[in-house]
């Protein structure tokens, strides 16, 4: 086992805890150290007024001669007066600063028995301060300078202690010169520490101000520390009537000065003679001239002589200056309207004035027109002025489109002229149209004048217009199937057109029509006269007849009946069938109206035509009617085909034979046409026995019947047939005949 001796120390963190407590306690000691230095420096400072007010008072004990001998009354006993006698040796603050150069001692007699020592010090740089300013004297007098009132008001600082007056006559010594004799002295009264004092003597206790030339009135007030105020007033008694006034002078001696006389230097020089039986008079004359700096005007005047008592005698004059212009304010009025956006004021500051083109309400383009203005524009002008005289109304020519500012009279249209005799308040105007310009110019009776320029545009005429047809070409008003164009072209000679009028028709129109309104840039209008316009895009009407629902061999016409309501018809249609047809939407065409609109008649009828015959009847293929108890046999054909063919016949069994054919289906209209109405036969029986007179002529087949008795007449050897058709329009076929040989009989 190992052992180790441990040294003894302090550790680093002990260290650092000992440096803190330290600087602590350092801290502490350096403020107790700063805040005693700092007292003492204040009771050094006091001790020094100390030892500067108990050295005073030991000096004053010692040299009464020099203490204050009134109650108010001060001595300034001063620091090196102090150390010069002994009474201090050395006079230093806590800074070490001499303190003695500028520094004293105020004695003040309080009272009988009471001083009171102030003590003012001064150190080093610092600059001597000016002593508290003492208490507010004021003296008034009455209305007949029998009476007067002391009136005092103490500083801030300090109250008031106390006061004196006297009271001294003013006399003339045999050389004329000025003597002061005091004839009544307050000496010191006392007042009891208050801030304010008033109280009224009565003169003539002391002096008999009947006799006295002047008076002298001199206050002294005192506060607390022995601050001083003071007043003196003078009365005068000897001479109380004023001297007498006489204009001895007027130049110019007419007219008047205006503010340009006035800046050119030209003045109005008075000067008026003095006279007095007293005093006498400062001086023989007093001069004086106007205008005087910020004059103002003025018809009369006052100049003022002086004599030697100061009394104050007064001429009047008539003057007659005026430097300042008058002052007016315009309105401009439509009727009793008023227009203007902006109230217009002249006045000796601003002397004029425009009133712009565009400065008015209701413009069109800065134009009044017939409808806002339709009597023009007047302008109600109100003058303020002590000595207005006139006015003029200057105007240009009516009518003018271009301004000329030179060329204005008041004997122009508009133009006047006139004066303020009844009123203060000016009408002027313009009626007449054109770009107007005039001037209104108002003086007052030195010359000085205000103005108004003054411009406007009117234009109460209507444009004119001319209508024209533009489209078609060469169109005159006639009838049209196309787009009409109306013009109205317009022209103005005052504020010009602002646009043409411009109409397009483009549907049915029959009348007077116009192209519509044009305007001018005032905003007048007019509407263009109308012209005929005549437009017809309807197609017209048209009703269809002469159809026929039956079958027929002739010719059909149809007819197309026009009907229009606008420019009219140029004619009916019609149409011929002559071919074969058959339809029901047949139609007779298309009409048309005057300015070529087209209509196509109704396809609504019905045409039926057949001029072509049936086909020649054929005797392919008979067949006979069945019916009962018939037998059949044949016949052959005999004619000119190339081959035979045996006919079916149906004999009847008994005393006679009985032919009946029926050949209705073997007819037809081979055309296509009308078809079969009806088939006709004509047929004769030849051979041995036959009754070669028996014939059926052209009968409808089913009638036609052959009846013969075999024992009686015999056979027939041939039969001789004839046929023909007859369709629906009447057409009647060709007559085909054919034989047949009987074959055999059964």
């Amino acid at each position: 086992m190992h052992y180790y001796n441990k040294k003894n120390g302090f550790t680093l963190v002990e260290l650092l805890g000992v440096i803190v407590i330290i600087g602590i306690l350092s801290t502490m000691a350096i403020t107790g150290v700063t805040k005693l230095i700092n007292k003492t420096k204040n009771v050094s400072d006091d001790t020094l007024k100390d030892t500067a007010r108990m050295a005073a008072e030991s000096y004053m004990q010692a040299n009464k001669d020099e203490m204050p001998k009134s109650i108010g009354e001060t001595t300034d006993l001063k620091i090196t007066t102090l150390k010069s006698s002994n009474y201090i040796k050395e006079f230093k603050n806590s800074k070490g600063q001499d303190c003695s150069t500028d520094s004293y001692v105020k004695v003040y007699k309080q009272s009988k028995n009471k001083y009171v020592y102030t003590p003012y010090i001064y150190c080093g740089s610092d600059n001597p301060a000016t002593p508290g300013s003492g208490p507010d004297v004021k003296i008034l007098i009455n209305e007949n300078e029998t009476k007067f009132t002391i009136k005092i008001t103490g500083n801030d600082n300090h109250n008031l202690n106390g006061y004196s007056y006297t009271l001294s006559t003013i006399t003339k010594d045999a050389s004329n010169e000025n003597v002061t004799t005091e004839v009544y002295n307050s000496g010191s009264i006392k007042i009891n520490n208050t801030k304010e004092f008033s109280k009224q003597y009565d003169i003539s206790k002391y002096i008999d101000v009947t006799t006295a030339n002047a008076i002298v009135i001199n206050v002294v007030a005192y506060n607390e520390v022995g601050e001083k105020g003071s007043k003196s007033i003078t009365l005068s008694y000897t001479d109380k009537i004023p001297p007498t006034c006489t204009i001895k002078s007027i130049s110019p001696s007419t007219g008047w000065i205006g503010k340009d006389d006035y800046k050119n230097g030209i003045k109005r020089k008075i000067v008026a003679e003095c006279s007095d039986a007293e005093s006498g008079c400062k001086r023989a004359t007093f001069t004086s001239t106007w205008p005087k700096k910020n004059a103002k005007s003025l018809t009369t005047a006052t100049i003022s002589v002086y004599d030697n008592a100061g009394n104050e005698g007064k001429c009047d004059v008539n003057i007659n200056v005026d430097v300042v212009a008058p002052s007016a304010t315009l309105k401009a009025k439509s009727g009793n309207t008023v227009v203007t956006k902006r109230n217009h004021e002249v006045n000796d500051k601003t002397t004029s004035d425009t009133v712009k083109v565009d400065d008015y309400n209701n413009l069109s383009s800065d134009w009044m027109n017939k409808t806002n203005y339709p009597n023009g524009v007047t302008y109600e002008v109100t003058a303020t002025d002590n000595n207005l005289d006139s006015w003029t109304w200057e105007v240009n020519a009516k009518d003018q489109l271009d301004v000329d500012e030179k060329a204005i009279s008041s004997t122009n249209p508009d133009g006047k002229t006139g004066d303020f005799t009844n009123s203060n308040t000016i009408n002027v105007g313009f009626t007449g149209e054109g770009k107007r310009y005039g001037v209104l110019t108002i003086k007052d009776k030195a010359g000085n004048k205000v103005t108004y320029k003054i411009y406007a545009n009117i234009d109460k005429t209507d444009p004119s217009c001319l209508s024209s047809y533009s489209k078609p070409s060469n169109y005159n008003g006639s009838w049209t199937n196309k787009d009409v164009i109306l013009i109205g072209e317009c022209s103005d000679s005052g504020s010009g057109c602002k646009s043409n009028a411009k109409e397009t028709i483009t549907t049915d129109t029959n009348g007077n029509v116009s192209p519509g309104i044009v305007s001018d840039n005032a905003g007048n209008t007019v509407t263009c006269a109308s012209k005929e316009v005549k437009v017809d895009k309807t197609a017209p009407n048209c009703k269809s007849s002469g159809g026929n629902s039956n079958w027929v061999n002739y010719n059909i016409t149809l007819n197309g009946e026009c009907s229009d309501s606008g420019s009219g018809c140029k004619g009916n249609v019609s149409k011929t069938f002559s071919n074969d047809i058959n339809t029901t939407t047949a139609s007779p065409g298309s009409v048309y109206d005057n300015v070529g609109n087209k209509k196509d008649c109704p396809s609504n009828q019905t045409v039926k035509i057949d001029k072509t015959p049936p086909f020649s009847p054929i005797f392919d293929n008979f067949r006979n009617i069945k019916g009962s108890n018939w037998t059949s046999s044949g016949f052959r054909r005999h004619g000119g085909l190339t081959y035979d063919e045996t006919v079916n016949v149906y004999v009847k069994l008994g005393s006679s034979i009985s032919f009946f054919f029926d050949i209705d289906n073997y007819y037809n209209d081979n055309s296509g046409g009308s078809g079969i109405r009806e088939n006709k036969v004509y047929w004769a029986f030849y051979g041995r026995g036959t009754d070669k007179n028996f014939q059926c002529f052209w009968s409808d087949v089913d009638d036609c019947q052959y009846r013969t008795d075999k024992n009686s007449k015999g056979y027939p050897e041939y039969i001789h047939f004839c046929l023909k058709s007859i369709d629906n329009a009447g057409n009647t076929s060709p007559i085909s005949c054919e034989d047949y040989y009987v074959s055999g009989w059964s």
